[in-house]
């Protein structure tokens, strides 16, 4: 009997550990969530008037919705429809500017549980809570967060993709009915990804790398994953119209001027962009090539 019981011991003093570790990540957590809350709500961009695009989302989201829908499809946004067709229906709990910007605080909040999901499922605990903590407070992400256009929820939406793909990766041989539900996910995730912003696009491109990081573990879903962005092809097909009209309607104003027509220098001069200049660029390709 002593020698069971005292064998039980460490094993429910680690459960007890568990219990109290999670209990601490999660009060760390809500406090990070808190700080960043804070910090959106007191940064000079949530007091701050509208600037052109952002008064041209509002206005749009402001029509009767068969007219709004009528401007979307012949191309009155740059955008596809998804933040201005949830940013009109927000509009009728109030229509001030600062209501509108509440729409992309809730996104850019909830951005940062999202943040901390993804970094554990990637490094622990700890680089979980680092990661949520650097994003609450990130300067760029606070003034994005506030803003009256999609970029708050192309965030939130691009982490939470992000997650469900790395937690297919990192559970290849789990139930068929627990892979079924992280594809499901993804395949859903990532198609409002796109009907949020246009960049969505790229985002199948840059996930795609996690293959290269993670190539023992992504051998056996490779070809679940190939049907994955089929289904999520399948899903964008609604779009076409949208895009074909936005890219007519941008021609016939004189072209695209940021960051230029679709194509691969475009996509290069727009990841320049993102890296901070072409040097960056080229050294962040360097090191991942070092990496692998």
């Amino acid at each position: 009997m002593q020698t069971s019981l005292g064998g039980s011991l460490p094993h429910t003093r680690r459960l007890a550990i568990a219990a109290f570790s999670r209990r601490i990540e999660w009060f760390i957590l809500v406090a990070i969530i808190v700080l960043g809350i804070v910090l959106r709500l007191s940064s000079p961009a949530m007091r701050s008037d509208f600037w052109y695009d952002e008064m041209y989302s509002y206005l749009i989201a402001r029509q009767p919705f068969a007219e709004m829908m009528h401007s979307l499809l012949l191309g009155g946004d740059a955008n596809p429809p998804l933040y201005t067709f949830v940013l009109h229906f927000w509009l009728k709990l109030g229509d001030s500017d600062t209501q509108a910007k509440l729409l992309s605080l809730v996104f850019g909040t909830a951005a940062i549980p999202a943040m901390h999901l993804l970094a554990k499922r990637i490094g622990g605990m700890r680089v979980g809570l680092m990661a949520a903590l650097l994003l609450a407070a990130s300067q760029a992400a606070i003034n994005y967060s506030v803003e009256a256009r999609a970029y708050a929820i192309l965030l939130c939406l691009s982490l939470l993709s992000t997650y469900f793909l790395l937690s297919i990766l990192h559970e290849p041989a789990g139930p068929a009915r627990v892979r079924f539900k992280w594809f499901a996910g993804y395949v859903a995730i990532t198609a409002l990804v796109i009907y949020t912003h246009w960049f969505g696009l790229l985002l199948g491109a840059v996930q795609a790398t996690a293959f290269v990081i993670y190539t023992r573990d992504a051998r056996p879903v490779v070809r679940q994953y190939i049907f994955s962005l089929l289904a999520i092809g399948a899903c964008c097909l609604p779009l076409i119209p949208f895009l074909w009209n936005q890219i007519a309607r941008r021609e016939a104003a004189g072209g695209f001027l940021w960051p230029g027509r679709p194509g691969l220098r475009s996509l290069y001069d727009l990841a320049a962009f993102l890296f901070g200049g072409q040097n960056l660029l080229i050294l962040a390709g360097a090191v991942f090539v070092l990496a692998y």
